[in-house]
């Protein structure tokens, strides 16, 4: 039974925590597919570590351990994504994608492997579309048949996505400014039959760069959460991001208290502009806390 149930769960849990971390990985790479064209980069390999308490320099050791390799067609489009558990090691996990003449993917799929390669399984989205082509709805299937994800999606006139709604359980939110560029981001989740709206985001942008980005109560924007700001350099490569993170912690039967925690993040770049470090601080670590290292392979002319 406990075998089962824990099956069960994984089911449920894995595909909700890859579709999180895929959105954040399709927004950032589909967003500079034009670069990565210009660029003519076959292939990008990520590597990070982490060291939770600073003692130790997370950067002495980030070739080594978990790395995703990101692969690009001529166009630029990501064409697959490969998740390692540390360097030279066989894949965990594979995201493959399939696009149409303009760009749009029209095919993903994850599959997941043993430590000898052999697949264990495999899961498909399949879509939706209505008569303007917009993509209306998203369903990811096991290799059993097992209906795991069901995304509805909505846009307005300008064809920008504004709602996304997920197992009639969860459900996104945004708005746009007159550039197309997201200005509000809101959360929402089922409680008790009922969906609660559970955090709001506000997008800044100053010089068509977004500057800043505050996580709120829904019910008071002044209740701040999480604020993060951006730096960039005079190239407009991003520099330096500044986070403050807010925790609600409890002491000796007291009431709860709010705790903030601040964090940096710096990039470095390599001698062609691309990114080649980036350094995660936490205020009072003299070390960085975690490392991402990154390295490229080009198309042949």
């Amino acid at each position: 039974m406990k075998t089962k149930l824990k099956l069960i769960l994984s089911l449920i849990i894995l595909p909700i925590l890859l579709i999180g971390q895929n959105r954040e990985i399709e927004n950032k790479y589909f967003k500079i597919r034009k670069e990565i064209k210009e660029a003519k980069i076959k292939s990008i390999s990520e590597f990070s570590s982490m060291h939770s308490f600073g003692e130790k320099d997370a950067c002495s050791e980030v070739d080594k351990w978990n790395s995703n390799i990101y692969h690009f067609d001529k166009i630029g489009n990501l064409s697959k994504v490969e998740n390692f558990g540390f360097k030279d090691s066989i894949p965990r996990k594979i995201i493959k994608y399939v696009y149409d003449k303009n760009g749009h993917y029209i095919e993903k799929s994850y599959i997941f492997l043993d430590s000898i390669g052999n697949i264990k399984t495999k899961q498909d989205w399949e879509f939706k579309y209505d008569k303007t082509g917009l993509k209306i709805k998203e369903t990811l299937i096991s290799d059993d048949k097992t209906i795991l994800v069901t995304n509805h999606l909505k846009y307005d006139k300008k064809g920008n996505m504004v709602e996304q709604f997920r197992d009639n359980r969860h459900k996104w939110v945004f708005k746009y400014d007159d550039l197309n560029r997201v200005k509000e981001h809101y959360e929402w989740s089922k409680r008790n039959d009922t969906l609660v709206c559970l955090k709001s985001i506000k997008f800044n942008y100053s010089n068509n760069q977004l500057v800043s980005e505050i996580s709120t109560s829904p019910k008071d924007s002044k209740d701040i959460w999480e604020e993060k700001k951006f730096v960039y350099a005079s190239n407009r490569k991003l520099k330096t991001e500044l986070k403050t993170k807010v925790s609600w912690v409890s002491r000796n039967n007291e009431p709860t208290e709010k705790e903030f925690k601040d964090y940096q993040t710096t990039f470095e770049y390599n001698d062609l502009n691309l990114l080649k470090r980036k350094y995660l601080y936490r205020k009072g670590l003299e070390k960085p806390y975690r490392c991402f290292s990154y390295k490229y392979e080009f198309q042949k002319k």
